[in-house]
């Protein structure tokens, strides 16, 4: 029998889904379900979030590395080596920021605790590390500390110093207006 390629992966996979088909209900064995099926999922059961835009993001990260995939064979450590790796897109050089790793890798725990607790698709969820970033601590001016700034300043940046201090804004937005 003279088979083309895709007519010949789509009986392989036939056969497959057959084979898990019986394994399920002969033998009781609970399915493998691919981490593209996890997705799918997600976006399905997660339409209404705000941020759905974001998990796609990071759903296109992953789906990099885990297509095709079986949920159960994701781990930590390579979780872990696919951030170390990672890399920023576009028009950004070099590498991520602490918060953007942060943020994939608590997309990626998320999904794998769904997978295991609400879907029942795996028997327990991998524990995925992800540290959080560290806070930027906010500094603010005493009057003392404001007013020595100003007095300091050279002549023509005294306006400005004193525009930023009472309206807040970023030095970007402050050079910007006209």
């Amino acid at each position: 029998m003279n088979c083309t390629p895709d007519k010949k992966l789509a009986l392989e996979l036939h056969d497959k889904l057959k084979a898990d088909a019986w394994k399920v209900d002969r033998l009781g064995e609970d399915p493998e379900y691919t981490f593209d099926e996890a997705c799918l999922r997600w976006l399905k059961d997660k339409q209404h979030k705000r941020t759905l835009r974001n998990d796609k993001c990071k759903m296109r990260f992953w789906l990099i590395h885990f297509k095709g995939r079986k949920l159960s064979s994701i781990t930590n450590n390579e979780c872990q080596d696919l951030i170390a790796k990672m890399k920023n897109r576009g028009s950004q050089k070099g590498f991520p920021s602490q918060s953007s790793k942060y943020s994939h890798l608590a997309f990626i725990r998320s999904l794998l605790r769904i997978a295991a607790n609400e879907w029942g698709w795996l028997k327990s969820a991998p524990y995925i590390k992800a540290i959080p970033p560290r806070q930027v601590r906010v500094k603010w001016l005493t009057r003392e500390q404001a007013t020595a700034l100003i007095d300091n300043a050279v002549d023509y940046l005294k306006p400005v110093i004193t525009f930023a201090l009472a309206t807040g804004l970023r030095r970007g937005n402050i050079l910007s207006l006209e």
